[in-house]
Parts: C-alpha cells; structure tokens; sequence
C-alpha cells in the first residue's frame, strides 16, 4: 500500500508489520527489530510471542494525533530478518542458516514464516557450548534446530 492511500484514522493494513504502516524498512524513520526470546526472561515464559502478538494487535491503533498532524508519514517499518537476507543476497552468498533453541516454538516459528525451513538438529549443543544450562519455560535447553534459506 502506498503512503498516499493509508488512513492514520482507520484500521492499520494487516502486512506483517508493526502498526500496519505502509513503510519498508528503507524508506522509514525508525525500523524495529524483533526479537523473540524467552531463554532469559524473569517474570514467566512467553516472551517470545510477543512480536507477533504486538504486530497482530497494533493494527488497531489509531495514528491521528491532533497536536502533530501527519508525524506518522515519518515511518515506522518492522525489518525482522529481511536486511540480513538481503545483505547476504546482496554479498553473493547462495545459503543463509540460522540456529535456536529446541524448545523454542515462537522463534522457530518467526524463522518459518520469514522462509526459513529445518535442515537439522545439533544434539546437545547447549549443553556442550555454554558453561551452565539454559531454561526456557522450565525446560533445559539442550539441543539447536538449524534452519536454512537458500538465497536466489
């Protein structure tokens, strides 16, 4: 959607971004960068979900603020992983891997639905590469899911 046809007053374009802005992470003012974990929280799990529950609600919130017309048209885009695949991309690099934890459903899901697909799992990782246990929702985190772009 572009700039000219958005509505600070209506609903926000449902886009996967935050607020439903129509901005790209290049043409914007501010980029948010998500990141969803959970291995070192204090207060309880859930964490990791919170992106994708801020990106789902925020689509409601309403951008005319009478005192400041327009600051919205300032840009606000949401650049989860697309600046480093296009970095990559832009490098010459064919394959793009990233790794998380095993018991790590909300980021293992954001690596999906950004086109990432499981090609492993690294047995006991954390456990050999990190000198005390980590825990995420009560559990140990042992082992580390691997997930590969190919890069076109």
């Amino acid at each position: 959607m572009e700039q000219k046809n958005f509505d600070p007053d209506g609903v926000g374009v449902d886009n996967g971004t935050y607020f439903g802005l129509p901005f790209a992470p290049e043409t914007a003012e501010l980029v948010l960068i998500s990141a969803p974990w959970d291995v070192t929280v204090s207060y309880g799990a859930g964490a990791a979900y919170a992106p994708d529950a801020i990106i789902e609600a925020s689509t409601q919130l309403d951008f005319h603020d009478p005192l400041a017309p327009g600051v919205w048209r300032r840009g606000i885009a949401t650049a989860l992983l697309q600046h480093a695949v296009r970095t990559a991309r832009d490098a010459g690099f064919r394959l793009l891997e990233i790794g998380t934890g095993d018991i790590g459903a909300g980021q293992i899901a954001l690596y999906e639905r950004c086109g990432f697909v499981r090609c492993g799992i690294d047995e006991d990782y954390f456990r050999k590469h990190y000198p005390a246990p980590i825990f995420e929702n009560g559990v140990e985190c042992r082992h580390m899911v691997r997930l590969r772009m190919e890069l076109r």
